[in-house]
């Protein structure tokens, strides 16, 4: 104990304040010290730790909770050393960083919940067949994925009835398997901005705490169906999703448009988050394939 006080008084005095006895007696007498035993062999307050650890974890990736436990220990000695230099965004992000996927808040799982099921259906509108047949796209499919080592941002174009939206299903399926995706498309994006589709959702949170929190398990992708054809309202709700994405390391943005989008007239996407997000070459969808035609 003698040592505590005296590393508190030390600490007062390279601050600058004062560290008289009555000081320090009248600070300390402010505070409550808690005594954990996570140096004691057995330790149960370890083992709560550990339990902790896991319930942020994924199901599948539970049995990574020491693992999780002991980098929070050095992360947490690292972070002392530098003055509590993390703020929670901070913290997630050194935590992706060592391959820890983490379930999202737990305030949030409702909402989760609404942006998956409306993936689900507004992908379900997407006609991916010719007669009894399913147009995998698999060659365009892994052209959108390789695109996306370039940048965050991928447009998939091409004329009227080549199979962009396919493509964009396709992929969006696969990223779904492996992460958390949002899917809007007219006439299923609620129009007037993130208030609209936060009231939609019934979320009281901003979009970047909703963005953030859908790429705690690695990534996150936002795909947006035919931008050719949004009204107005709906614009404004997908231009404020995509300058938010910019702002969230993990979260990718793919599109799809005709091959002559932004050309004859100009992009009503935000340029500025497009290029902040770091544009990679288009993905054009032309005719089927030999190969895709024999599969």
């Amino acid at each position: 104990m003698r040592t505590f006080v005296q590393t508190f008084r030390d600490h007062l005095r390279d601050a600058g304040a004062s560290h008289d006895d009555e000081t320090v007696w009248k600070t300390l007498a402010r505070l409550q010290i808690l005594v954990f035993d996570f140096t004691a062999a057995g330790s149960a307050t370890e083992e709560l730790a550990r339990d902790r650890a896991a319930q942020v974890l994924p199901p599948e990736d539970r049995a990574k909770a020491a693992s999780l436990w002991s980098t929070l220990t050095d992360l947490a000695l690292e972070v002392a050393a530098n003055g509590g230099d993390r703020d929670r965004a901070r913290l997630v992000a050194d935590l992706q960083a060592k391959d820890f996927r983490l379930a999202g808040d737990r305030r949030f799982e409702r909402v989760r919940a609404a942006v998956a099921e409306a993936a689900r259906h507004a992908l379900a509108d997407i006609d991916d067949r010719v007669g009894n047949a399913s147009l995998g796209r698999i060659e365009r499919t892994a052209a959108v994925h390789a695109a996306l080592n370039e940048g965050r941002y991928v447009e998939i174009r091409g004329d009227a009835g080549v199979g962009k939206s396919g493509v964009l299903k396709h992929f969006a399926e696969l990223s779904g398997s492996q992460a958390r995706v949002v899917v809007l498309s007219p006439g299923r994006t609620p129009a007037g901005g993130w208030s609209a589709m936060r009231s939609q959702l019934g979320f009281d949170g901003t979009a970047r705490e909703l963005l953030a929190d859908l790429t705690t398990d690695g990534a996150a992708a936002l795909f947006v169906d035919n931008l050719d054809s949004f009204d107005d309202g709906e614009r404004r709700t997908v231009n404020d999703l995509v300058r938010e994405a910019v702002g969230i390391p993990g979260l990718s943005v793919v599109v799809t448009a005709r091959r002559n989008f932004g050309v004859d007239e100009p992009s009503w996407l935000p340029k500025s988050a497009v290029d902040a997000l770091g544009r990679a070459p288009p993905v054009v969808i032309d005719d089927l394939s030999s190969a895709e035609v024999l599969s």
